[in-house]
């Protein structure tokens, strides 16, 4: 065979072949048997191997060892990356430690009865709780529980459709404990972001807050692990409002982040999420939220909550099947909102555990007689269920505390049944057309009256044998409503709370010589006035507080036909020698004239009228608080240098 170069199979050493037969590699020593077949060479491997140069067992291992290390590393690179990422430090948490937000500054101005520039850091400790209540569509008022036990009341007025607050404000108050920005009854009147380019945006130095509802429709991140990021310690939360469950995996994940809550309210809740998962939180004792309109089996499954408030009409339509209501027996409290399509409340006379029950919008409910097997309840109302045709069944419900039979939209086509067969019934809520049904219930400590359209045949001497009433609110909606007879309720002699809201016709002081409060409040529509007539035959040593909260060219004071401007009514306010706490916000008023004479004046408000000259309040020896703003007063100066905090 002519010469042939070959490549060693072992090793591809390049080997010269000059005939058939054995040939061996002078690399590896390979032993190779070549013959030429036709044109091509035949290889065969077929001889010994000179393993002379071969790697020894050990190195062998130790390259083994070496790849799988190098793969390892390899596979693992990105995570390690990622990690050591998360491993650099944060940036330093940034607090609020002085309020800078203009709505609060004004609100705790009021609070401390301190200008902010004297505000110290004691004064923000002092702070445990702050709430939003919703009273009308301009006012809301701001309760503020202190460290000693001590709460003050602030109202907020807005023209506005939302009051916008900036979440950050709440880290001044390094010991509060709850933040209840919404709790049903705010509506969406708050709104409260956490998008502050200057403070850390989440109220992580809050370590004793328990208690956080925020409201819907609020500037943040609802689901459970960013509400997580949004608290100091989640495992210390409560109870907590505001959240949104978008997937199934939400539930867990609440559950995991907030294993020790007692109270949750769910502000949304996708379709088809089951709240199984809630099973695990052995404390959670009251649950709000919507409905599933396709199953809700999973609720009967929470054994351990006490207290649901369930929304009937959701995002994704009605909830028409209620039967599982049937199964939580263990309940002691359940309000159903807006069950418009209930029809009858079969389903619920199985709950004979319940101690409280509300419903709200049910119109074409007729029938409330199953109620007959609820003989625990102590709280019964319901709202625009104007369509129930009989309500006899009340009168066996013995251990009735407070009783709601009155509509926003509409008037009871039933008559109440004698109510005096409730022996403990203290606070009722009824409407006007009412007051000759009720007006025998002496009993009665607290009573609130839905007098929207009053006329002469609503007839307020009745109530005059309700010898043991202590507050009294009358709401008169925006349809101007005559408050007739409504001096006959001068004989009360525990009246000490009165609030009238909406638009109502002549409204005396005469009417209420021991009642220590009044407010009067107005609501933003229409154009009829509330007229208040202050005509005292003698002085009153009873009122300490009078607030009265307007709107622009809405509220008239003096006799029925006079002007916004004329405040000679206002005169005879000099014969409440108690008064301590003045209010008149938004009433048009021009001049302060009329405060000549309150010599125990402590605290007054004149926001939003036309004020000008303050020089009267020179004489008033004991006022330490005058609220300002909104006015056009040229003479502020006349009032520095006293004891006397200024809010402009």
């Amino acid at each position: 065979m002519n010469p042939t170069k070959i490549r060693c199979p072992h090793c591809g050493n390049s080997i010269l072949v000059k005939h058939s037969g054995k040939t061996k590699c002078s690399a590896c020593g390979t032993m190779l048997y070549v013959e030429e077949q036709e044109k091509s060479v035949q290889i065969n491997v077929n001889g010994q191997v000179n393993y002379g140069r071969r790697m020894s067992p050990e190195l062998f291992v130790i390259s083994m060892v070496l790849c799988a290390v190098a793969s390892i590393f390899f596979i693992f690179l990105p995570m390690l990356t990622r990690s050591s990422r998360k491993a650099e430090p944060k940036e330093k948490a940034h607090y609020a430690t002085t309020l800078t937000d203009p709505v609060l500054v004004r609100v705790f101005t009021d609070a401390f009865e301190k200008e902010p520039s004297a505000w110290t850091a004691e004064d923000y400790a002092s702070v445990k709780e702050i709430s939003f209540q919703m009273k009308s569509w301009t006012l809301l008022y701001l309760d503020v529980s202190f460290a000693d036990d001590s709460k003050k009341r602030i109202p907020i007025y807005h023209d506005t459709d939302t009051v916008e607050l900036d979440g950050t404000a709440f880290q001044a108050f390094p010991n509060l404990e709850a933040l209840r920005a919404a709790s049903g009854n705010t509506g969406d009147d708050v709104r409260i972001s956490f998008d502050s380019t200057e403070y850390t945006p989440n109220l992580g130095n809050l370590k004793k807050l328990k208690i956080l509802y925020l409201p819907n429709n609020g500037g943040y991140q609802k689901k459970p692990d960013r509400l997580a990021e949004l608290v100091a310690d989640p495992g210390a939360i409560e109870e907590l409002g505001g959240v949104a469950l978008t997937e199934a995996a939400d539930v867990d994940e609440l559950a995991k982040r907030f294993p020790n809550l007692k109270t949750l309210f769910i502000d949304r809740r996708e379709a088809e999420i089951p709240l199984s998962g809630l099973r695990t939180l052995s404390k959670l004792e009251e649950l709000g939220t919507d409905l599933d309109t396709k199953s809700n089996e999973d609720l009967p499954e929470l054994s351990q909550i006490k207290r649901m408030q369930l929304r009937v009409q959701t995002s994704e339509g009605y909830v028409k099947d209620l039967q599982f209501l049937s199964s939580l027996t263990q309940l002691d409290s359940l309000s159903l909102v807006g069950a418009d399509e209930m029809k009858n409340l079969n389903m619920i006379a199985p709950l004979t555990n319940l101690k409280e029950l509300r419903i709200y919008g049910g119109r074409e409910l007729r029938s409330i007689a199953p109620l007959a097997s609820l003989t625990e309840l102590r709280t019964l109302e319901f709202e625009n269920c104007y369509g129930i045709e009989d309500l006899s069944v009340l009168s066996s419900l013995t251990k009735l505390q407070s009783l709601h039979v009155a509509d926003s939209v509409g008037h009871f086509a039933a008559a109440l049944p004698d109510l005096s067969a409730l022996p403990a019934l203290e606070e009722l809520t009824a409407d006007a057309d009412m007051i000759p049904q009720f007006a025998g219930c002496t009993g009665l400590k607290k009573l609130t009256i839905e007098a929207e359209g009053a006329d002469d045949s609503n007839d307020f001497s009745l109530l005059a044998g309700l010898s043991n009433l202590e507050e009294l609110r009358i709401d008169c909606g925006i349809v101007t409503s005559e408050l007739t007879n409504i001096d006959s309720l001068a004989v009360l002699p525990n009246l000490k709370t009165v609030t009238v809201t909406g638009r109502t016709g002549p409204l005396s002081l005469r009417a209420f010589p021991h009642a220590t409060a009044i407010t009067v409040i107005m609501n933003s529509t229409g154009t009829a006035a509330l007229r208040l007539t202050s005509e005292l035959d003698s002085d009153n040593t009873a009122l300490e507080s009078l607030r009265i909260f307007g709107y622009e060219g809405g509220v008239q004071i003096g006799g029925y036909n006079s002007t916004v401007r004329d405040t000679a009514a206002l005169m005879q306010l000099s014969h409440c020698k108690a008064l301590r706490e003045l209010r008149l916000n938004h009433c048009g008023l021009t001049d302060l004239a009329f405060t000549s004479g309150l010599s125990n004046l402590e605290i007054l408000d004149m926001s939003g009228n036309r004020i000008e000259d303050v020089s009267p309040l020179t004489d008033l020896p004991k006022l330490r608080l005058f609220l300002s703003a909104d006015n056009a007063i040229q003479n502020i100066a006349v009032l520095r240098g006293r004891d006397l905090v200024v809010s402009e």
